[in-house]
């Protein structure tokens, strides 16, 4: 049994895995992983699966009374408000402390924890259980998951979260298994689970409630392969890449095969350099080179395809303002002859001016000496 400090240091660790739990289940309790097999496997975290992955014995605690709720949450919520009390009953040899929290409870607790914070990074690869396989393997324990989340946390031997299939191709998580409290347990585990068994990688996972996905990039992959290669060749298990290794294939032989293209196309521009020649833009180019392209082909001399249009089109311009400047020239000749003409006639015009202006005087000169006349006989005929 363990001392009081170490009692509560157990319950302040299973407070914050509730607390964890509370919090990713409004946003992360349901997943997507998706496999190098083709698979997508979604599972979804249960309330009343959380005291066995947290390592507590949820049915003794039923079966002792010990507290008043019989939800599996609320009985975690409730032992760690009465813990105190709780390990009193414990010292007075009321219950048992083996018969409620397991050997390795700060293992899975702590692993209980990891698994709410888990992403692409640290899930090594999924093993797919088939209990045929491990009965060829001389294990008879009859009660396995469906499929185990191997999970790496930079430790000597693994963690796996356990799922069984609920609905099809639906999963939840009841149990959890950690595999580095010691070397023999673990190996023990370890061959209990995935020899024989098939290992796939995980490529992405996908958060259902928040839509957030996490993708795996190649170098992550490389090192996960290697990984689970070395858990594959100790024992005696199938690494199975098919689904992730078509992809990767097609996807490599489509930048090879861009590359080939571009290659082609650099070769086919730097010759168009030389010869002041408009460079050809094939299928399949990529946009960086179609504008390459379109900026060259702007801005070199025309191909001799098209120069003699060209030259045919210049020609024809040419003939039209020939055409012009004579039309122009005969506007002018004819403007210059009016002009002239314009002149003449008004010349003409000031001269005959001129003739009735000294007319005109005339008239006044006669009209002036009629009234002197008048004037003159009007003073000596009175």
């Amino acid at each position: 049994m363990p001392t009081k400090y170490e009692f509560e240091q157990t319950i302040v660790d299973l407070e914050e895995a509730i607390n964890c739990f509370k919090k990713s289940q409004r946003r992360f309790n349901n997943y997507k992983l998706y496999l190098s097999n083709g698979k997508v496997l979604e599972f979804t975290f249960d309330g009343k699966n959380i005291p066995h992955l947290s390592g507590i014995n949820i049915g003794n605690l039923k079966t002792s009374k010990i507290l008043s709720s019989d939800k599996p949450l609320e009985m975690l919520e409730e032992l760690i408000d009465r813990y105190t009390a709780i390990y009193q009953k414990m010292e007075r040899g009321e219950i048992s402390y083996n018969d409620i929290f397991s050997p390795y409870v700060k293992e899975k607790i702590k692993f209980f924890k990891l698994i709410f914070n888990f992403h692409s990074s640290n899930i090594l690869g999924v093993c797919r259980y088939s209990p045929i396989n491990s009965y060829l393997n001389g294990d008879t324990n009859t009660y396995r998951c469906d499929y185990y989340i191997i999970f790496d946390d930079d430790e000597n031997f693994p963690y796996f979260l356990g799922l069984k299939e609920d609905r099809i191709n639906d999963y939840y998580a009841p149990s959890s298994v950690i595999g580095n409290f010691d070397e023999t347990s673990a190996n023990n585990n370890l061959k209990s689970i995935i020899s024989n068994q098939q290992i796939m990688l995980v490529n992405n996972v996908f958060h259902t409630n928040t839509g957030e996905k996490y993708y795996v990039t190649n170098a992550e992959k490389l090192i996960k392969v290697q990984k689970l290669r070395t858990l594959a060749q100790n024992y005696d298990s199938h690494l199975i890449l098919d689904n992730d290794y078509m992809y990767n294939l097609r996807k490599m032989m489509t930048f090879f095969e861009n590359e080939s293209k571009t290659s082609q196309f650099l070769s086919d521009l730097t010759l168009a350099l030389v010869q002041r020649k408009k460079v050809k833009m094939t299928e399949g180019l990529d946009e960086t080179c179609k504008q390459l392209a379109m900026a060259y082909n702007s801005q070199v001399l025309p191909n001799s395809e098209n120069a003699s249009a060209i030259l045919s089109e210049l020609k024809s311009l040419k003939k039209e303002l020939l055409q012009a400047k004579e039309t122009i020239k005969t506007y002018e000749q004819t403007i210059s002859s009016q002009q002239s003409t314009i002149a003449h006639q008004a010349e003409t015009i000031k001269s005959q001016q001129q003739e009735l202006d000294s007319k005109e005087k005339a008239i006044n000169s006669l009209s002036q000496f009629k009234e002197d006349a008048f004037q003159l006989f009007k003073k000596y005929t009175n």
